[in-house]
């Protein structure tokens, strides 16, 4: 009888962990913060992007924007591609970007494209290929 009771023990504690543990494993995108720290690679992309409530600072190979206040200008953080576009309220001389996106990959949960554009008029005609030529694309993954 003992035997039994311990065997029952042990069964739900192994079902509550592997319920646990996927439903981590599933975390949707809906449940990402906006807020953390990302880091690029390759020759333009090396540095690391922090995003926090109130800042952002972003320093990169080519541009280095030390940590600044930010308005949203945009934010979905409940669709299936979670985003936000943050408009830096000042940037010292050695930033490029005025705007910075930032796109979550679904497939890919710790990767964020993030784009800085060099005004918000270039934000706002993102789609127009002149602008293309002036934004810093960077893949970048979420450390926290």
């Amino acid at each position: 009888m003992q035997n039994t009771s311990f065997t029952r023990n042990m069964l739900r504690m192994l079902c509550l962990l592997i319920l646990a543990l996927l439903d981590h494993g599933n975390a949707d995108a809906a449940s990402q913060t906006y807020t953390g720290v990302f880091q690029g690679q390759g020759r333009a992309c090396f540095g690391k992007l922090f995003l926090r409530k109130k800042t952002i600072e972003w320093n990169s190979s080519f541009s280095v924007c030390k940590p600044v206040a930010y308005t949203i200008l945009k934010i979905d953080m409940d669709s299936a591609s979670p985003h936000i576009a943050v408009l830096l309220k000042h940037k010292n001389k050695t930033c490029r970007q005025a705007v910075i996106a930032m796109t979550l990959d679904p497939a890919f949960p710790q990767f964020w494209l993030v784009q800085g554009y060099t005004s918000q008029q270039d934000y706002e005609h993102r789609k127009e290929e002149d602008v293309d030529a002036r934004t810093l694309s960077c893949g970048m993954q979420k450390l926290d």
